[in-house]
């Protein structure tokens, strides 16, 4: 087919002639601006439904998309060497396939288009440099921008400000990521703002996957970086899990979540299971501080934040579950709060980094338990003026030379003599 070899007779420049525009010719200054920015719009179509057909996923760029990633695969652990070779094979082959065809669809391209747009590329450095890259987004970029400069000033300045609205929408996509001292909701509602502008903008409409997919990916790394690279890791494992048994059907509670509210609500969940571990951890450092301040053995705090760290990672595998946002925490296996400073009545089914009281002090020296269920007390300044620091310090000398002494005794249990040995 000779696509320049077309009837004279026909006028491009009248509406309604020609609904699909098989070859592009060189808009004419002035003239019927708004049924010539069709044909480039019906040229454009026309193109996309053509490459698609002749060279498939290449069509995307076109309408100037990102062309789909070939990612080579990674050995996973259990994976055998035939298997793993067979993978990468298939991503080698596809590779090469794709850099066969770039070429032969930008021919395509080039050949259905006036021939003073080549003229254009091959005298401007930015669109050579794109046609011998094979760069069919660009060179598409290009075309909309050699089309506006044939055109009147009213269609070439209409045309230009949407392509920088294009180019604008696109770099702000790319740029968008959480901060970290953004919460999960503030940036899922700066997500879905982002993602309305580069979709019209654009052009581009994504499944529910996909965007659910981009905004698990576009979270802090180092917030979420672990968690985002356990979801890889799991949706890895049931990629191959597939290509072995077709049949196999994955579990909703690994891998990447299939909507985007379900990304978000998990989102949600991993939020809150951080900021729960933080607490604990700040809390498990306060009292390994206030252990040191009593002269308490080092043993035994290191038993006791030990269990503490026991029952983080419990609590932590429960909040694991999918639930919506507002969900009371006793709903997913969380106990009431156990702060002494509630009354009767009070709310107690909260996290506890969210009790609206202080975390108690209890006095070490109570052996009995007499005291563990009051409320802690602040003295102020009257009582402290009142206080006979000698008794006090007559009556606490002999508990802190006894602690001591526990102290020395655990030190000497520790110890080892080195023994000798008869050569």
């Amino acid at each position: 087919m000779e696509p320049n070899k077309i009837k004279d007779e026909e006028d491009h420049s009248d509406p309604g002639v020609q609904k699909i525009c098989n070859f592009l010719r060189a808009p004419v200054a002035a003239k019927n601006e708004a049924n010539q920015m069709i044909l480039l719009m019906n040229h454009i179509e026309y193109l996309e439904i053509a490459v698609k057909k002749e060279f498939g996923e290449l069509s995307d760029a076109i309408l100037q998309k990102p062309l789909p990633s070939i990612k080579e695969p990674e050995r996973e652990p259990g994976m055998s060497k035939v298997f793993y070779k067979k993978l990468m094979n298939a991503a080698i082959d596809e590779i090469q396939e794709r850099k066969k065809n770039l070429p032969k669809a930008l021919g395509f391209v080039m050949s259905t288009i006036d021939s003073s747009f080549g003229i254009y590329v091959k005298a401007n450095k930015s669109p050579e440099k794109a046609f011998q890259e094979n760069d069919i987004a660009k060179i598409m970029k290009h075309l909309e921008i050699w089309y506006s400069q044939k055109m009147g000033s009213c269609a070439k300045s209409t045309l230009l400000s949407n392509l920088d609205e294009k180019e604008k929408a696109e770099k702000n996509w790319k740029k968008l990521h959480q901060k970290k001292d953004q919460s999960i909701e503030e940036f899922y509602k700066l997500f879905l703002s982002n993602l309305k502008v580069y979709s019209s903008k654009l052009g581009i409409t994504m499944s529910d996957q996909e965007k659910a997919f981009k905004f698990i990916t576009k979270l802090n790394k180092s917030l979420y970086g672990e968690w985002v690279n356990k979801m890889s890791k799991e949706e890895k494992k049931f990629t191959i899990k597939k290509s072995l048994d077709p049949r196999a059907k994955k579990d909703s509670m690994n891998g990447y979540p299939t909507t985007l509210e379900e990304a978000y609500q998990s989102a949600v969940i991993e939020e809150i299971s951080t900021i729960c571990s933080d607490s604990e951890d700040n809390d498990n450092a306060s009292d390994k501080e206030e252990s040191k301040e009593l002269g308490q053995s080092s043993y035994a705090g290191v038993r006791s934040n030990k269990r503490q760290k026991e029952n983080s990672i419990n609590n932590g595998n429960v909040m694991k579950k999918k639930w919506p946002p507002g969900t009371k925490p006793s709903k997913i296996g969380y106990r009431l709060c156990n702060n002494p400073c509630h009354k009767d009545g009070e709310d107690r089914d909260h996290m506890k980094w969210e009790c609206p009281y202080p975390k108690p002090r209890f006095d070490k020296t109570d052996t009995d338990g007499s005291n563990k269920n009051q409320p802690p007390t602040f003295p102020n300044q009257a009582s402290l003026a009142t206080i006979d620091y000698e008794k006090l310090a007559q009556h606490l000398a002999p508990l802190i030379l006894k602690q001591g002494q526990q102290s020395q005794q655990v030190a000497y249990s520790s110890y080892r003599v080195p023994q000798k040995y008869d050569n």
